[in-house]
């Protein structure tokens, strides 16, 4: 993913020649997310690249996922990490 910088011209006023010119690309870290089935992210939550959440897990709200989280925890903190396992019915 690339990101671009540019910038916008003076309110009522002319633009300067240069304007919009400075499109140099920034490299950005790029890598698949990989979320198991029946995983639940709070509102806010944010994973970051590369990172995979095992099934059954519950992310806390606002929570920054910087590492792998193993299957059936509940996450929270920052950075998220797994403060209680789940057992499903039958465990």
């Amino acid at each position: 993913m690339y990101a671009r910088s540019y910038e916008l011209p003076a309110r009522g006023g002319r633009a300067p020649p240069r304007c919009f010119a400075n499109f140099g690309l920034v490299a950005l870290d790029v890598a698949p997310i990989t979320i198991g089935g029946n995983v639940w992210l709070g509102g806010g939550a944010i994973v970051l690249p590369g990172v995979t959440i095992g099934e059954n897990t519950v992310v806390g709200a606002g929570v920054v996922v910087t590492r792998d989280l193993p299957a059936d925890v509940v996450a929270v903190g920052n950075p998220a990490r797994a403060v209680r396992t789940l057992h499903g019915p039958g465990r």
